[in-house]
């Protein structure tokens, strides 16, 4: 029988402080679909002796969330999800919960090869910040209109 709140995932992290000093810290990500159908994500940020929760219908949304609590501290997690660039169609939002983003180029189509997973780090160029993550996106859509 499932309980009501279920470890999905967890992910070691590194986050980037104001001074420039890197951070370990750990995101948990967990389903809450029993318990909260309009906000079934819960994810967990723990660092030093800190903790921040947020809530959304998927990961992405949740760790926009938590970015937009750390973003005026100026500390940013060191993930594939908050890379320029770095972003999840609706596929990846709806399907795979927002626990996969894909690297966007301008003017080209992102491909399944594109996908990487959310809470990584496999090749994260720049951190950004959710706006600046959003316009990039917004740009990204507009370069097919050309």
């Amino acid at each position: 029988m499932r309980r009501e709140s279920e470890l999905r995932a967890e992910y070691e992290v590194k986050l980037r402080v104001a001074d420039g000093s890197i951070i370990e810290a750990k995101f948990r990500c967990f389903d809450d679909s029993m318990v909260h159908f309009d906000a079934p994500c819960r994810l967990v940020l723990t660092f030093q002796s800190e903790e921040m929760l947020a809530t959304s219908t998927d990961f992405f949304g949740a760790l926009d969330k938590v970015r937009f609590q750390l973003e005026p501290r100026n500390i940013f997690p060191l993930v594939n999800g908050v890379g320029l660039g770095r972003y999840p169609a609706g596929m990846a939002r709806d399907m795979g919960s927002g626990l996969s983003v894909y690297r966007l180029r301008l003017g080209e189509r992102a491909m399944t090869e594109d996908l990487i997973r959310t809470f990584e780090d496999d090749d994260l160029v720049e951190s950004a910040t959710v706006k600046d993550q959003r316009a990039f996106y917004e740009r990204w859509l507009e370069s097919f209109k050309a």
